[in-house]
């Protein structure tokens, strides 16, 4: 036997034989192939039960060879053993009039899921043959992996019902309208507007001249005071359709009035602690902005001129920080919502 070992080792170092096998990918599967001289099974199916068990038996100081801490992250750990479940509202069901309910596509995933994991189990109980315990492993495989990628090239997209593919995890996070561009980076605000940039040298360097219907259709909460409220009744009476004018009021039991529904606005009564939500005004201060926002000056403090006419008007001078032109370029105002931001 020690002959025989040696002489492989021998020929192994002399024919420069690998004894790694070389690895790839088959879908969910991962294989192994060998070379044929030092095996009777050169391609081999490596599962993920294997594949966990070597990973189980790496020792501490294998771990830190591999760059890895072993308090901090083993390799077993990225095999996963247990799934978690997502909240509801991370996967929230749509009701209709009629009583019924559609849920979520990772909903219907997960109960793929634990309806193969409960046969898989029944059939692991029940000593069935090793052939059907695989085929329902394989499935199990693959209803976790089209859960959190449904995208894979090489394999069979899993369909809602309707035929449809349905839209994993993997696909709600990654690209322009997903998770994190679409809803963190970027997303859609109350309180902005957005038309074309014109220019005006007869405003200040500082100013920004605003279209009269966006002035009276963005607001700003005014909080009544002794030193306001002649201003703000004056505000109130001219109602919604007048600028400058008011949009809402607000008492202080929370009732809110919308003052289009008011029939006589001489009425409304005003005491010290309403809140007025007053049309933009000359001297407010807005946040003007331009994208690609690349550098800090891409959005930048501007004190309201409202004007006539349907566009932004700009001073000349103030585009370079922007890189902004006037050939039918766009730009965005942001309306901040109290004085702490205001003063910011």
């Amino acid at each position: 036997k020690n002959k025989s070992k040696n002489f492989l080792e021998n020929d192994i170092i002399e024919k420069r034989i690998s004894i790694q096998p070389r690895y790839s990918r088959d879908g969910w599967c991962i294989i192994a192939k060998f070379d044929s001289r030092i095996t009777s099974e050169p391609t081999r199916l490596v599962s993920a039960e294997r594949i966990h068990e070597i990973f189980v038996n790496l020792t501490d100081d294998n771990c830190e060879k591999l760059g890895l801490n072993p308090k901090l992250s083993r390799p077993d750990w990225m095999i996963i053993t247990i799934l978690p479940i997502p909240p509801p509202a991370i996967r929230p069901s749509v009701k209709f009039e009629t009583l019924l309910r559609a849920e979520d596509d990772l909903t219907y995933k997960l109960g793929d899921i634990i309806r193969t994991n409960k046969i898989l189990r029944r059939a692991i109980a029940s000593c069935l043959p090793s052939q059907i315990i695989n085929e329902q492993i394989n499935l199990l495989q693959y209803h976790i992996g089209s859960y959190m990628n449904n995208s894979v090239p090489t394999l069979a997209k899993s369909l809602q019902k309707s035929g449809r593919p349905i839209k994993s995890i993997k696909q709600r996070l990654q690209g322009k309208e997903g998770r994190l561009r679409g809803n963190l980076m970027g997303k859609r605000v109350d309180f902005s507007a957005r038309t074309v940039i014109t220019p005006d040298p007869n405003i200040k360097l500082d100013e920004l001249g605003v279209p009269i219907s966006i002035a009276m259709n963005l607001t700003f909460p005014e909080i009544v005071s002794s030193y306001n409220i002649d201003y703000l009744k004056f505000l109130v009476f001219n109602g919604p359709y007048k600028h400058p004018g008011a949009k809402y009021l607000v008492r202080n039991d929370n009732n809110r009035i919308d003052l289009r529904y008011v029939k006589n606005l001489s009425n409304i009564k005003l005491e010290n602690g309403y809140c007025v939500e007053r049309n933009l005004e000359n001297g407010d201060l807005v946040l003007f902005n331009r994208q690609p926002s690349l550098h800090k000056m891409s959005m930048m403090g501007h004190i309201v001129k409202i004007m006539k006419f349907s566009t932004f008007r700009l001073n000349l001078s103030a585009t370079s920080p922007y890189n902004a032109d006037f050939d039918g370029d766009e730009m965005n105002l942001h309306f901040p919502q109290n004085i702490e931001s205001k003063s910011e």
